[in-house]
């Protein structure tokens, strides 16, 4: 009986951890759902803001406490990596539109990331991502673990509608088998997500402009931007 490939097992990896996020994001609305059920508590008066002849707009209230999510869930990216050649540095473009793990060739910090925050009700947050995926360039497959602690703060502008500027570190840490030429990459990332709340203001859909900017440090300099779509639970 034949045994398992190591670039099998890796997929296998990929698919358990794609389904891992959708299983904790299906857990949290879950939770969400049965607290809302069971909630009797009447609603607390909203801010209101008043012009001089006495007319009131009632304030949105921004989300505050937990949120939980599932992050860069599929987009576009644009990756730059560079490298020390013979002959001088080698640059290297990879355009793709990566749907959950699946992108090939699978290059940079993006992968589909679960994602913690803590919002304070004065707008900052505090939190972090950590995803996993694998990868391939030209016979060359790698395991990677992305860690991606971040600060932010959410400007609830109108009742459906925030914008969630955060800036952080991303570290790629890369793993192979029989490999030891695998660099680990650190990047400052800044990201812009348009967060569109539903669900009475609990459940936020992101549409997320970002850049990761790669540390000089190594043989390899990783640069990446795109797009991506994701979604968040406010607890």
């Amino acid at each position: 009986m034949g045994t398992a490939s190591f670039d099998d097992r890796r997929w296998w990896r990929v698919r358990e951890a794609r389904w891992l996020s959708v299983v904790a994001l299906g857990a949290a609305l879950a939770a969400f759902s049965e607290r809302d059920s069971r909630a009797a508590e009447p609603e607390t008066s909203s801010p209101q803001r008043c012009d001089a002849d006495g007319n009131c707009q009632v304030l949105p209230a921004a989300p505050s406490g937990f949120s939980l999510g599932v992050e860069r869930l599929f987009g576009q990216t644009w990756v730059v990596r560079s490298r020390d050649g013979t002959d001088g540095s080698i640059e290297e473009n990879f355009d793709s539109f990566n749907l959950f793990a699946a992108q090939t060739p699978h290059e940079g910090y993006s992968s589909p990331r679960l994602a913690a925050d803590y919002l304070f009700d004065f707008g900052l947050t505090l939190g972090g991502a950590l995803g996993y995926h694998g990868v391939r360039r030209d016979g060359y497959s790698a395991d990677a673990w992305v860690l991606a602690p971040r600060a932010g703060y959410f400007w609830h502008f109108s009742r459906w509608v925030g914008l969630w500027p955060r800036a952080g570190l991303t570290w790629l840490i890369q793993h192979d088998d029989g490999d030891s030429s695998a660099e680990d990459e650190l990047a400052v990332s800044l990201e812009l997500p348009l967060v569109i709340l539903v669900a009475q203001q609990r459940l936020g859909l992101l549409l997320e402009p970002y850049v990761d900017i790669g540390l000089p440090g190594g043989a390899v300099d990783l640069d990446e931007r795109g797009v991506q779509v994701g979604v968040t639970v406010f607890f």
